[in-house]
């Protein structure tokens, strides 16, 4: 009592006195309990806390009455009680979370009592620790009442140990009590409290994580729901809540889930979650329904609160798009099949042919296919339904996918044909699907059920091949040696038909033999029916061989049938002639059979009773020779060998002759000498040349009896401690029991000593000398024989070798016969017990890597090789065996280990499963992300049941590369395609345009880009290595680095570069764009406006920073800046061959150039376009077959795309019979205006066709150009358009002047393009006739300029109607003259310059001008 208390209690004597006498009774309490504690100690401990108690003898009822905590609630009576031990009543508490605890006491009248309550958080067997320790408070006079600080909100620390610890819970009178406090007036009681992690959120769509906040929904994790017809069309995705926290995870949203945004109305959750979800991995579903209202992109939030302390409320969002209808397409073959189609076609692989109704089996696979803009919903189950008549004949092997994407997205499914009858087959194939037109979509499939016979023919079981020319004893074709005067071997074969029709024997008869010794085998029976049932049926012959001579002799069986690859089905036979020789043995005159067994005194072959010790006993046998040739005893001296187990009882005592002639005998004795008593037996064996009758053996027997006069003892020891005879229960003691060892590869020895304590020798009399019998013998052996005899006080060793072939209790008999006539045999029981082991191996790349191995490999993929640092990333994965006999279990945790100074950059991304099986296997998989350069080396330890191999540990190395080269930019044109990873550029120099292979990288990748920052190729790896969807880098040394580190989370294959770095690339369906950083490997998404891309590729465009791609005859244009896709209808080359079907609708590469232009190629055609920004499509060349791939990259170091190498021309004539086709001798027109355009309308040049009518333009780039031609000379005009061929007609339009466009490509010479000109007056022309000075108009030979025409009247006087002059080029007309007869005058000739003399040659090349200077002409 402290000072103050007795001050207070000086005012009260009562109370004083009262206190005073309660106080002793404490005393007296403490000094009890002191005692008890002493003597007894405290067996309420738990986890080795400190006891603590209050006093239950004091008469006070100072107590707890009730604790709730989280859901104790423990209400006791009112009793005068010590200590409780509750710690069989537990909750469970979460780590940071707090709960409310709520003590009631009894303070016994009006007293007032102290509450505490600590909490060994940290289970180190104490309550000193900060935080465990809570002040519950005070109550004074209260029989069941809370204390002061109740209810006491309890935070369970983040650091608290995670698992079953202690509360304790004490009050006590007058003051706190301490944590390990005794013997006061109070109560204390303990709890059981356990801590586990807090609940822990986490929600997945397609087995993937959704993380909270997501704002990027993906068709990978099931939030973007795709595109669904906004009409009728509908999905629902099933998303899966997890709880991987200890807490149980409670959702306290009403709903459960909730949707909200603007478009929420077109999202319903249809299968609600359970509000609780258990910890350590629960889980519970819920479904989300997306029915559009409208087109366009729908989007909606979904929202999840909980009691996830971080995650409350988990949120992410989710979209689909409301789209117009979906359409179904079936093809079969790359043919489609109309919906309703009833007229099956090999064309379209609805027919599928003939197949045999046991043996046919027919697979086709066909394709659904999406073109419309939903996603195509396939709503059967199964999505494929057949029916029909003959339905149960086709079977769907293969089902498509449920959802099929649209715009081009397909699955197959796998139709099966197996006919269960002949002849016509059908059924019909039903899809039930949301196309509103084609639903469901039916076709007609057929087959022919065939049958057909298939002959087979077996001896003794085996087949014998139709036409074989070798025979075998093992089927009976082979009839061995036969004697030629009693032998007639008879051999059975069977006719065994396996086919589905019936087989017909055809033939007469139906076997027949042929060949030189044909009659040496006859057919002695023949099938009993000429008609082998179908499918099993069977029919036998027989064939007797019957040979008059000796030797070899060969015949051919041969059976004529309607198995259509099998008749005449033919086998060879053979056998040879032989004579023989016949044996017999007799015993007493009589004979003894050969394989005799039961010996009898009449033939001898029981001997009777002989002493033992005694005289030998001698038997004679005869043999004789019955046959016609000599008989010959083959076996070892002495002829006759004597075996069985007491074989070395009898001996050979007088062998018999090795020769015997026809007709003769010979004799051999076999003496008896018993070397114990009782029946002994042997075998007697003569070998011998008799065909049938080679080893001709029988038993015999004898008795030895004794007269007492022998004295052995026998005794057989292991350990040595004596083994009882007939001992059936081992030991390890004396080594019966020879203990465990493993079924495989495993073998104990224990010897054993035969000890003789007798005055005679001891004999062992059995061969073997000491014997194993039982069930288990195989598992035991006799690796050491003993010796025999064993003289008086004599002992010799055996060995028994256990070596267990399963596992368990393996037992045998050993048995030792001998001449210890009270114990003879010998015999007791041994054991061992077969034990089963695993053996753990690991291999990598197939190959074994040892464990212990410190020497890192390629091969093995041990030796990651380089990578480089960052987000450069090398992943291998490696297999571990079970080659034992018993269950592998890894028992290490993690399951395998990492460790070294690199650990932390080998990450095993995935574990293998802890328990493998026999003969099981199972993969991990380790990640390779290096930290800094340099070589990185760390050592892998599994730890297992292995006794041997635990750990089994290696080594693995990896290189952190440097800085990459850069990819060599050969050409502006690079292709990325194909399942080997191929990386070709294009030759532009050559005509058509064709691909260069540089490297194979081994990984099937596709949407390139060339970034143009480090100067490396990307693309996108699609080969599920490891997961998929990843980028590739591609450097100068064309070494490739999967770049795992970087999540895409979505299939992508179109991409391209800007100018910053940046691959931009579209998912699958269009609808989202994403923005890889290739400086710092991250990616980011962005929200498309406008339409969705459906190009399969896309190229950066410098020229204005837009994106493009083309798709059908539709270039799509995405703004970076806006984020906006645009279209424009292309115009020209490009869409008149997609009109036409030239092309498909899939632009297979695309990439761009400095002048404002985007190239693309046409994934059916290989046709190459250039197409503007405004949507102008020009023709640049056809491509070599394997110009259409599936990717392209511009590489913008090369700034010339194409080369300036094509050449047009070349011809303007006179077509002088205004026909329309260059005739010979028409001459070339000059001075006439040429102009080049391409067909966007821009001028190229110009050109005037020379003195001899040609022109030329040279140095062009491929595209598609037309020409103009104008002002020809006066007076001519174009002639008629197209009349002629080619090379011989006139292009321009008569009208215009313009050709039609035309195309010229890389070293491209076109000399077609000409023009003809007629006249509509009078003229031609005045040439200098000096080449051949003919007076016909040569090649080459120029006009005369400057000479004076006049156009005068027929008759004289002349009257001139009209004059003019010849031009530069020598010609000269006149223009809309008036039909008529008119002269032509000519005159002024240059200096030197007569005429020739006229009509010298053809009207259109010669000269009509007399020498009088006029000529008389018509006017037309």
């Amino acid at each position: 009592m402290t000072f103050s208390q007795a001050l207070r209690f000086s005012g009260n004597l009562s109370a004083f006195l009262a206190v005073s006498e309660r106080f002793n009774a404490q005393i007296l309490k403490r000094l009890t309990l002191l005692v008890f504690f002493v003597l007894f100690g405290n067996s309420a401990e738990l986890m080795a806390q400190c006891a603590s108690s209050g006093n239950s003898t004091d008469g006070y009822y100072t107590g707890i009455r009730q604790v709730i905590f989280n859901t104790i609630n423990n209400a006791t009576i009112l009793e005068d009680n010590a200590y409780s031990d509750f710690t069989g009543i537990s909750t469970t508490v979460s780590r940071t979370s707090t709960y409310d605890l709520s003590v009631y006491v009894n303070t016994d009248g009006n007293y007032t009592v102290n509450t505490m309550v600590w909490v060994d958080w940290n289970q180190d067997a104490d309550f000193a620790d900060a935080g465990e320790s809570f002040i519950l408070g005070t109550a004074t006079n209260v029989v069941n009442g809370l204390t002061s600080a109740s209810p006491y909100a309890v935070t369970i620390p983040a650091t608290a140990t995670l698992g079953t610890t202690i509360m304790r819970v004490s009050t006590k009178w007058n003051g706190y009590p301490t944590s390990c406090q005794t013997g006061f007036d109070g109560e204390v009681e303990d709890y059981s409290i356990n801590v586990v992690l807090p609940a822990e959120i986490n929600v997945q769509g397609k087995a993937i994580d959704i993380v909270d906040g997501d704002v990027s929904p993906s068709t990978l994790d099931d939030t973007d729901f795709g595109s669904i017809y906004s009409v009728s069309g509908s999905v629902s995705h099933t998303f899966t809540i997890q709880n991987s926290g200890g807490d149980d995870l409670l959702l306290s949203g009403n709903p459960r889930v909730a949707i909200s945004g603007a478009q929420a109305s077109d999202f319903s959750v249809t299968t609600q979650p359970a509000a609780a979800i258990t910890g350590g991995g629960g889980s519970s579903t819920f479904v989300i329904h997306f029915d559009p209202s409208s087109t366009g992109l729908r989007i909606a939030t979904v929202t999840i609160a909980s009691n996830d302390a971080d995650e409350n409320p988990y949120n992410f969002q989710i979209q689909g798009a409301g789209s117009g209808p979906p359409e179904i397409d079936v093809t079969g073959k790359g043919i489609s099949i109309f919906d309703g189609d009833t007229s099956p076609s090999v064309n379209d692989d609805t027919y599928f042919g003939s197949a045999d109704i046991v043996t046919g089996l027919v697979n086709h696979t066909f394709t659904v296919s999406s073109s419309g803009t939903s996603s195509l919903i396939l709503t059967g189950a199964p999505a494929v339904v057949l029916s029909g008549t003959h339905a149960a004949d086709f079977s769907v092997t293969t089902q498509p996918a449920a959802s099929i994407s649209p715009s081009g997205g397909s699955s197959v499914f796998v139709v099966r044909f197996d006919p269960s009858a002949t002849g016509i087959r059908t059924a019909t194939i039903s899809i039930a699907n949301n196309d509103p037109d084609e639903n469901p979509y039916n076709f007609s499939i057929q087959g022919t059920g065939s049958a057909a016979p298939e002959m087979d023919i077996k001896g003794n079981g085996i087949s014998i091949v139709d036409g074989v020319t070798s025979t075998s004893v093992p089927n009976g074709t082979d009839f061995g040696n036969t004697d030629i005067n009693t032998g007639l071997p008879v051999h059975t074969f069977s006719i065994i038909n396996t086919g589905s029709g019936d087989l017909t024997l055809t033939g007469s008869p139906r076997v027949s033999v042929f060949g030189a010794q044909a009659s040496d085998f006859s057919v002695t029976q023949q099938p009993a029916s000429a008609t082998v049932a179908a499918q099993g049926g069977t029919q036998t012959f027989q064939i007797t061989f019957n040979p008059p001579l000796t030797g070899l002799r060969q015949a051919t069986v041969s059976i004529t049938n309607n198995d259509a690859d099998e008749s005449p089905y033919t086998f060879a036979v053979r056998g040879t002639g032989t004579i023989n020789p016949e044996i017999d043995i007799r015993g007493n005159g009589i004979s003894i059979a050969n394989g005799d067994n039961v010996p009898g005194t009449a033939d001898s072959t029981d001997v009777g009773s002989v002493l033992v010790g005694g005289n030998t006993r001698h038997i004679t046998y005869s043999i004789f020779n019955s046959g016609p040739a000599a008989l010959h005893l083959t076996g070892s001296w002495p002829l006759v060998a004597i075996s069985g187990v007491h074989a070395g009882d009898f001996s050979v005592h007088t062998p018999p002759i090795g020769t015997i002639a026809p007709g003769s005998s010979t004799t051999f004795k076999i003496g008896f000498s018993p070397l114990t008593s009782g029946t002994r037996s042997a075998t007697l064996t003569i070998n011998n040349d008799d065909l049938d009758e080679s080893s001709y053996s029988f038993a015999i027997q004898g008795t030895g009896t004794s007269n007492g006069s022998i004295h052995p003892e026998i005794d057989i020891q292991g350990n040595l401690i004596s083994i009882d005879s007939l001992n059936n229960t081992p030991s390890a003691n004396d080594g019966t029991y020879i203990g465990q060892i493993a079924v495989v590869g495993g073998a104990l020895n224990q010897t054993f000593m035969i000890n003789n304590s007798g005055v005679d020798d001891l004999l062992l009399t059995s061969i073997p000398l000491v014997n194993i019998t039982g069930s288990h013998a195989a598992d035991f052996s006799i690796t050491q024989q003993p010796s025999t005899p064993v003289s008086p006080s004599g002992a010799v060793p055996f060995t028994v070798t256990f070596n267990p072939s399963a596992p368990g209790l393996r037992s045998a008999l050993i048995t030792v016969e001998n001449n210890d006539e009270n114990e003879n045999p010998y015999s007791f029981i041994v054991q061992g017990f077969g034990l089963t082991y695993p053996e753990i191996e690991v291999q990598g790349n197939g190959f074994v890597i040892s464990s212990g191995d410190a020497s890192p490999s390629t091969l093995d993929s041990t030796d990651f090789g380089d990578v480089t640092p960052s987000f450069g990333q090398a992943l291998a994965t490696y297999t571990i065996y079970n080659s034992g006999d018993s269950t592998l279990v890894l028992t290490g945790n993690p399951l395998v280990s990492v460790t070294g100074n690199a650990a932390n950059e080998f990450v095993v991304t995935s574990m293998p499963t802890a328990s493998i099986p026999v003969g099981g296997n199972s993969d991990f998989t380790i990640k390779f992300d290096p930290a800094q350069t340099g070589s990185r080396n760390v050592t892998v330890s599994i730890e297992n049941n292995d006794s041997n191999e635990s750990p089994y540990s290696f080594n693995l190395t990896g290189n952190g590369a440097g800085s990459l080269t850069p990819f060599p930019c050969i050409s502006r044109f690079y292709h990325v395609y194909g399942d080997n990873g191929v990386i070709a550029y294009m030759d532009a120099t050559v005509n058509p345009y064709a691909y260069t292979t540089i490297k194979t990288v081994g990984y099937s990748i596709n949407g390139a880009g060339y970034n143009i920052e480090d100067g490396l190729l990307y693309a996108f790896e699609q080969d599920n290595y490891p997961s998929g969807n990843n980028i590739v880098r591609i450097d100068g040394d064309l070494q490739v680095d999967v770049l795992t580190a970087v999540a895409v989370p979505f299939l992508s294959w179109r991409a391209d570069f800007d100018i910053s770095g940046n691959m931009y690339f579209w998912d699958d369906t269009g609808t989202k764009i994403a923005i890889f950083d290739a400086s710092e490997g991250t990616i980011t998404y962005q929200t498309r406006n406008g339409a969705t891309w459906v190009p399969i590729d896309m190229a950066f465009l410098e020229y204005d920073g837009n994106f493009y791609g083309i798709h059908g005859s539709t270039l799509y244009q995405y703004d970076p800046m806006t984020n906006t896709v645009s279209t424009v209808s292309i115009a020209g080359r490009l869409a008149d061959d997609y009109s036409s079907g030239t092309n498909s609708a899939y632009y297979g590469a695309a990439w761009s150039d400095d002048t404002g232009y985007i190239f693309t190629t046409n994934s059916q055609s290989g046709r190459m376009y250039k197409i503007s920004p405004t949507g102008t499509s020009i023709y640049v060349g056809l491509g070599a077959a394997n110009l259409n791939k599936s990717d392209g990259a511009s590489c913008p170091l090369v700034p010339a795309p194409l080369p300036t190498t094509g050449t047009v021309g070349d011809f303007v004539w006179i077509d002088s019979d205004a026909n329309g086709v260059h005739d010979a001798g028409e001459p070339g027109l000059p001075g006439v205006t040429v102009s080049l355009y391409s067909i966007d309308n821009l001028f190229i040049a110009s050109a005037i066709t020379d003195q001899n009518g040609e022109y030329s333009f040279t140095n062009l780039s491929p595209s598609e150009y037309y020409i103009k031609f104008t002002n020809p000379p006066s007076g001519f005009s174009l002639t008629q358009q197209k009349v002629g061929s080619a090379v011989s007609d006139s292009d321009p339009n008569a009208s215009t002047g313009q050709t039609d466009n035309f195309f010229v490509g890389v070293g491209l010479v076109d000399e077609s393009i000409d023009a003809g000109y007629t006249a509509t007056g009078v003229g031609d022309f005045i040439w200098n006739d000096n080449i051949s000075q003919n007076g016909a108009q040569d090649y080459g030979e120029a006009g005369v300029p400057g000479v004076t025409v006049e156009l005068v009247t027929p008759n004289t006087p002349y009257t001139n109607i009209a004059t003019t002059t010849s031009n530069a080029f020598g010609y000269y007309s006149f223009r809309n003259v008036t039909p008529g007869t008119y002269r032509i005058r000519v005159s002024n000739l240059p200096g030197g310059y007569a005429f020739v003399s006229r009509n010298n040659a053809a009207d259109d090349i010669d000269s009509d001008i007399r020498r009088a200077i006029i000529a008389l002409i018509r006017s037309r």
